[in-house]
């Protein structure tokens, strides 16, 4: 036997979920990417761990769930022989992909062509669920019975927001909340405070650049408003990511929206990211 140490580099890019490690086996109960595997273990966020495996050669397969699994997957190979192993590697931000862990140093073309499939077929995904809140908020706005402009405050995780009746929540694994509507979708994601990444100390100007950090941009923190934020695009569809302190945690807030549309729909986003309090 030897061992392979995995090291999960301390990020808030996909923090609460934990790392399933799988192996390939051909007994093993879950397919990967039309490979048999079993799991060797869980990884926290900032966790090395230690597993442990024969000597002949293997694949090894990082995701996070089950249902993502095919698109939302990093894996390696590893040679046969008696030497011991050491990963290191993080999750990388990009929602449209689920956030994908990588591994660090050079990757196979293998392994480089597994991870522009699975951002195509995520991104895919990721449109198809804006299109679905778009024809859900389309079919709201013209429902008789709903005045689609009355606001409506919306409250998760003790923060509320003031939008309006055309949204609906939706839930996805990535958010702490997720709300859709005809025009736009918004996100949020609440990160407590660590001494690596932001303390209730850290200014918003600071907090919001570690946030660009995280995601891998570009830029410095703009001010609009009284708001703390910086912009970015995904393919066609570009976010207003916007930064709150709050007691115990920083929010990171974020407008989606087609590109194409973005610019008329931004004075709404900052009215929205205006009205966002805290319990």
């Amino acid at each position: 036997m030897r061992t392979v140490t995995i090291t999960r580099q301390k990020s808030f890019v996909g923090c609460a979920g934990n790392l399933k490690i799988y192996i390939d086996d051909p007994a093993g109960d879950l397919t990967i990417n039309g490979t048999a595997c079993r799991m060797l273990g869980l990884l926290g966020n900032g966790k090395t761990e230690v597993f442990y495996v024969d000597e002949n050669a293997h694949r090894l397969f990082f995701i996070f769930d089950k249902i993502s699994r095919n698109y939302c997957n990093e894996f390696t190979d590893i040679a046969a022989g008696p030497d011991n192993i050491e990963l290191t590697g993080k999750n990388h931000y990009n929602p449209a992909a689920g956030n994908p862990f990588r591994l660090d140093g050079l990757a196979s073309a293998e392994v480089v062509e597994n991870r522009r499939r699975g951002t195509r077929k995520g991104v895919i995904i990721f449109i198809v669920a804006i299109l679905i809140g778009l024809a859900i908020g389309f079919a709201t706005a013209i429902l008789p019975t709903i005045q689609a402009g009355q606001p409506e405050v919306f409250t998760s995780a003790g923060l509320s927001i003031t939008l309006n009746k055309a949204f609906d929540a939706d839930a996805d694994a990535n958010f702490d909340f997720y709300y859709i509507s005809r025009e736009m979708d918004i996100m949020g994601e609440r990160v407590p405070y660590s001494a690596d990444l932001a303390t209730a100390e850290d200014s918003l100007d600071e907090i919001c650049a570690v946030v660009i950090e995280q995601f891998e941009e570009t830029g410095t923190p703009a001010h609009e408003g009284g708001l703390t934020y910086f912009e970015y695009e995904i393919d066609d569809l570009r976010f207003l990511a916007v930064v709150y302190k709050d007691m115990d945690a920083f929010w990171i807030v974020q407008f989606c929206a087609y590109t194409e549309d973005f610019e008329d729909l931004r004075p709404t986003m900052i009215e929205y990211a205006q009205s966002v309090t805290f319990e």
